[in-house]
């Protein structure tokens, strides 16, 4: 470190600011300093201790370039033992953003997003906010995610030679297996997440919240598993819609639900699977009934059965509904009215249920049948917020009118990926400040506008007070 430090303020004499980075394992770069009137310190790292210029631009900006080769040189010199972390794909890649970037006053900068692709752009520094602020150009899927922002700091021609040479490059970001115990935990999770596709108890964003009692989503902390667990949850789910579409035009569930539609139509609450045990879905009812009361109607009975009820069904066994009165706003009173009135609505539909008229136990809804309840009937929801829903999902929501989601990491190739044809308001939050949003802000407008057809409002927030809508009704 002191060699290092000896040799740089000797090349370079007379300029404030210079610092040695490094820790106690050796010197690493030496660069000039930015320090605010505050005392904030912000690190430009310039040369290595390899004995390479890492930032020409800089360097021919600060008017430092002879001197920072002078430094390079005597750096190198010293034969520094210094531990080489770059992947062969980082070398090639900055070696081809460096080349397409000289002689723009730019150097190259070096991201790498959590799919394992590069991104590379330039950093800009931010003099009021005192901060130096990345703007990409171009990744190594052989694209330019911003072209409006490029086009405005006059780097459109850059930009698209870097999309066509890091594309061309055929960069395959590396898929390293999991450990034994993730790798299982990951199969046991779409296990689950597969059966509760099958049940058709609850809307996609519900199931991947971890509200089947099947899935393990919870125990899952490894972002690299839960990006291989959305990923084929993905492609299972479009598996099924395409399943579906051989179904016959009216199944059994179909038939099933229209009974029940009647039945609430005559103040019996009816739940779907909205539980594993008796207990949690008689709470589901006490719930909706609650609902309905708000509205003004009289709930006074319930036809219920269970997440387990439906394993059974898709097994080849009998579908049971159990029921009661629902006149106590605590407890599900014994009351054989209700199931007559079940009895009696399911053999208007085409069952012919096997009850034996006691008020002590279930009905069987018979003949038996293959339980396939269409997804239309369950991703009924109206407001979404993105967490961990795969982006490409998003269209099967024919009902969806707004959506809620993170600006952050992958959100540009989450709404590349996004497509609907309900929604008409869509907010894009947690942008680090204002002048990210708005530098975002044409190429978003222009993407959204070409996936959300209906789209009327963007609304773009930070992490702190900034709030802007934008109409595109227009």
């Amino acid at each position: 470190m002191e060699q290092v430090r000896t040799i740089a303020h000797e090349v370079l004499s007379g300029v404030e600011n210079v610092a040695v980075y490094g820790n106690d394992s050796g010197p690493r770069a030496v660069g000039i300093d930015l320090i605010s009137d505050m005392g904030e310190v912000l690190e430009r790292v310039i040369v290595s201790t390899r004995g390479e210029v890492l930032k020409p631009a800089l360097a021919a900006r600060l008017g430092l370039s002879a001197q920072m080769e002078e430094l390079a040189r005597r750096l190198r010199a010293l034969e520094i033992p210094v531990e080489d972390t770059s992947t062969a794909w980082e070398k090639e890649v900055g070696a081809i953003a460096s080349e397409v970037l000289a002689g723009t006053g730019h150097d190259a900068e070096l991201r790498r997003d959590i799919e394992g692709h590069w991104w590379i752009g330039i950093e800009l520094f931010d003099e009021e906010r005192f901060k130096l602020r990345f703007r990409l150009l171009a990744t190594t899927r052989g694209d330019v995610p911003l072209p409006l922002l490029t086009e405005k700091l006059g780097l459109s021609a850059q930009a698209a030679e870097l999309a066509r040479r890091l594309g061309a490059l055929g960069v395959q970001p590396e898929d390293p297996p999991l450990p034994e115990a993730q790798a299982q935990l990951v199969a046991e999770t779409l296990d689950g997440l597969r059966s509760g596709l099958a049940q058709g108890a609850y809307p996609l964003p519900e199931l991947l919240e971890g509200h089947c009692y099947h899935t393990e989503w919870s125990e899952i902390g490894d972002d690299h598993a839960l990006r291989k667990v959305l990923k084929q949850f993905s492609q299972d789910v479009l598996k099924h819609l395409d399943e579906e579409s051989e179904w016959p035009e009216e199944t059994e569930v179909d038939r099933l639900e229209a009974a029940f539609a009647d039945l609430l139509e005559a103040g019996i609450v009816t739940q779907i699977g909205q539980g594993f045990t008796l207990t949690l879905v008689w709470e589901s009812a006490h719930a909706e009934a609650d609902k309905l009361r708000e509205r003004g109607l009289e709930p006074w009975g319930a036809a219920v059965f269970t997440e387990q009820d439906i394993d059974s069904a898709l097994k080849g066994d009998p579908l049971y509904i159990g029921f009661g009165g629902l006149l106590s706003e605590e407890s599900s009173e014994k009351d054989a009215r209700v199931g007559h009135a079940i009895v009696e609505t399911l053999r208007k539909h085409g069952f012919a249920p096997d009850w034996n008229g006691s008020e002590n136990s279930r009905i069987a809804v018979l003949p038996v049948f293959t339980w396939r309840r269409r997804r239309s009937q369950v991703d009924t929801i109206e407001k979404l917020t993105l967490g961990d829903l795969p982006p490409e999902l998003v269209e099967q929501f024919p009902q969806l009118s707004m959506i809620w989601m993170r600006a952050e990491g992958m959100y540009l190739y989450d709404l590349a990926q996004m497509r609907s044809d309900s929604v008409e308001q869509l907010t894009l939050a947690h942008y680090e400040d204002e002048i990210e949003a708005r530098a975002a802000l044409p190429d978003v407008t222009a993407l959204v506008k070409k996936r959300f057809p209906r789209l009327q409002t963007l609304i773009i927030k930070d992490y702190r007070s900034f709030e802007e809508t934008i109409d595109l009704s227009a």
